[in-house]
């Protein structure tokens, strides 16, 4: 049986295991199998706006129930395009639209704009206060079901947007596409209707390359269905008669539980431990609840002196179970009992607020197959990680890749390679980022005649960076993810992973301005994602180390946020100054175009750039730090954070001795075109 709550806990916080994912893929797809509705045809997601039913619809101010219910869909706005850019499609032009839409939605450039948080200001705005979306409590705060499905389907979009890319654009089209309603924030309506062109120029394209459209219209129909179902369950719940105080009070107990059981086996109730009371409430609280009525434990004439009540107190054995709340629910209910219903073991008229468990569904869709068997040569090992789609898809060898990186940035520093660590503060960070950039600016000086580098000891240069470029932003892909659970830290590094993407754009997109200078050079590789790329002759084995690296840091985002926040910085700093500026002149001075070099010089730059933003992210996660568990936990994830930053050097020690012996080999008079014609061959 399928958890929902449970299942929705593991999408979003993650890593999903194996298993996790193949439930949600299932219940996704049994959820597309089962759509129906039947009020509208496929025609109708051509329309510019759709509603709900009038029967459906919220007029006036919306009532609690329906906000709390509409809560986790409203709260994951846009998650389910948080990987819709992943690194083997975000140079694409449906990728990058997807990603515009993304990063407006969670507001990384301006967070007061975002629809999800903006819900969350109108939620405790109205006295609804829920836990924060990344807590273990969250789904398990009472949601109807047809909400937690919603949830769940949004979050099996988000790990598998490749896969069912029709159907995430179907959804997101259906999203953007409907009326606004009583319970929305009318203000955001020019940013729904600009985002709602770009996700219908999105589908013009795809449809354009081979998209199935009739897989979109079924995601379209699929978040129509999922939003009837949230209205109808909230209409029965408002319709169904008022919960009496038992009632509320059984909801109370239920909550706990799962927590209480044990605790109470001296305790007597009617002749028998409050533990076994508490073991037979599991199936039905009601015969407890009877019993309490007619115990010492309820004092009629005065509630609150209640011995059941004083235990929830400070000093008594339950202070802390219960919140102020609840405390006043139990005072209402001793104050006022009303009879109780027939006893059974049904549920409630109001039992919608819990959830059913769902069954499994039996895998038979293609789509549900394995991508490929896990590969182990290094060129392998970077098509596998290319092709996953979520952290719970990454091989097991990724994690062994990432170790012997790290352990080959621990044995540089043992033999004094690299930049030697220091004791952090946030201005010992700040002056290293200072003076680093600083010595990288002395060293360059311009370029006085020709280079000591010819056109095609360039060419072959380009060649070997490919496989990195290709796949800029991948160490930060992991990182998007709904707005409320991004903290500060993190929205630096979705704002680099989203400019390294082109912000949206597929012609500022790093690849592809890659791409560009790769095409103007006559230098022709095949599709990157492909066994014939990651096996071309051309292009030398250690060309893919760094990549890989990156790409299995992306995947394994969660397990290594302290060493990739390192990295970050070390890629972002890695050129600034002489490299950059050096390769720039002679680039020039051989007619090929720089634009890729002066796009990561301009953006990278510590002022308000990328290294800007890559030591604010460290400063604040440690300040984080800091402030929960104190400095020498601090120095623990700092000392974390350099080994990621040393580790970018190590992953690039292969190819760097390999372009420095081909430099060597190149002034001895070694020339390259051999390279370039195998290329030109791809």
């Amino acid at each position: 049986m399928t958890d929902l709550p449970g299942l929705c806990q593991a999408l979003l916080n993650g890593p999903p295991s194996a298993t996790a994912l193949k439930r949600g893929e299932a219940l996704l797809l049994k959820s597309l199998e089962s759509t129906s509705f039947s009020a509208t045809s496929d025609a109708d997601i051509e329309d510019p706006e759709w509603c709900l039913a009038p029967s459906l619809q919220s007029t006036g101010t919306p009532s609690l129930q329906l906000l709390k219910s509409l809560a986790p869909l409203a709260l994951l706005d846009g998650v389910w395009l948080a990987r819709a850019a992943q690194p083997m499609i975000g140079h694409q032009e449906t990728a990058c639209r997807l990603l515009r839409i993304y990063s407006d939605t969670v507001g990384i450039d301006d967070p007061s704009q975002s629809p999800p948080l903006r819900f969350r200001a109108r939620l405790t705005d109205v006295g609804i206060h829920l836990p924060p979306i990344e807590s273990p409590r969250f789904f398990e705060a009472g949601f109807p079901e047809p909400t937690l499905m919603a949830a769940a389907i949004a979050l099996v979009l988000l790990h598998r947007s490749r896969r069912f890319a029709p159907e995430v654009l179907g959804f997101t089209l259906a999203h953007l596409g409907r009326k606004p309603e009583s319970w929305e924030d009318l203000s955001l309506v020019p940013l729904r209707t600009r985002h709602l062109g770009w996700v219908k120029e999105a589908r013009e394209i795809a449809v354009a390359e081979g998209m199935n459209r009739q897989r979109i219209h079924a995601g379209w129909r699929l978040y129509v269905s999922t939003l009837e179902s949230i209205h109808k369950q909230c209409q029965r719940i408002e319709a169904a008669p008022p919960r009496t105080r038992e009632d509320q009070l059984e909801r109370v107990i239920k909550a706990k539980l799962p927590h209480a059981i044990g605790y109470h086996q001296k305790i007597m109730l009617v002749g028998k431990p409050l533990d076994e009371w508490l073991q037979d409430a599991q199936k039905n609280t009601r015969p407890l609840l009877k019993a309490l009525q007619h115990s010492p434990f309820i004092h009629r004439s005065c509630p609150a002196n209640s011995r059941l009540v004083k235990a929830m107190e400070f000093g008594g054995p339950m202070f802390g179970v219960f919140n102020s709340k609840e405390r006043q629910s139990t005072i209402d209910w001793i104050e006022n009992p009303l009879p109780l219903a027939v006893d059974t073991d049904e549920q409630p008229a109001n039992a919608g607020v819990t959830h059913r468990a769902v069954p499994p569904v039996e895998i038979k869709d293609s789509l549900l197959k394995p991508l490929h068997p896990e590969r182990l040569q290094p060129r392998d090992l970077y098509l596998s990680l290319l092709e996953a789609e979520s952290s719970g898809d990454a091989p097991t060898k990724a994690e062994r890749f990432v170790q012997k990186i790290l352990n080959r940035g621990r044995h540089m520093r043992f033999v004094g390679l690299g930049n030697q660590p220091f004791v952090y503060s946030p201005d010992a960070l700040t002056r290293f980022v200072a003076s680093r950039h600083q010595t990288e600016l002395q060293r360059y000086r311009p370029l006085t005649g020709a280079p000591t580098v010819d056109k095609s000891f360039c060419r072959w240069t380009l060649l070997q960076l490919a496989p990195a470029i290709l796949s800029d932003g991948a160490w930060l892909s992991g990182t998007p993810t709904a707005a409320e659970k991004m903290s500060p830290a993190r929205r630096h590094l979705v704002k680099i992973y989203a400019d390294e993407l082109g912000d949206g754009g597929a012609e500022w997109n790093h690849p592809n301005v890659y791409r560009r200078l790769l095409a103007s050079q006559e230098l022709t590789l095949p599709d990157f994602s492909t066994e014939a790329f990651a096996h071309h002759p051309a292009l030398i084995e250690s060309a893919f180390t760094l990549p890989t690296y990156l790409l299995a840091m992306g995947l394994l985002n969660d397990r290594y946020q302290p060493e990739i926040l390192g990295l970050n910085l070390a890629i972002e700093l890695s050129g600034l100054g002489a490299s950059y500026m050096r390769a720039i002149d002679i680039l020039r001075f051989h007619g090929m175009d720089p634009t890729i070099v002066e796009l990561h010089l301009s953006i990278d730059n510590p002022a308000c750039g990328h290294a800007a933003r890559a030591q604010e992210a460290i400063i604040l996660l440690l300040d984080e730090v800091r402030q929960s568990t104190g400095w020498p936990e601090v120095q623990r994830v700092w000392e974390r954070i350099w080994q990621g930053y040393q580790s970018f050097h190590a992953a690039t020690l292969g190819l760097t001795a390999k372009i420095i012996g081909r430099y060597a080999l190149h002034r001895a008079g070694w020339r390259v075109d051999r390279e370039e014609s195998a290329a030109r061959l791809g």
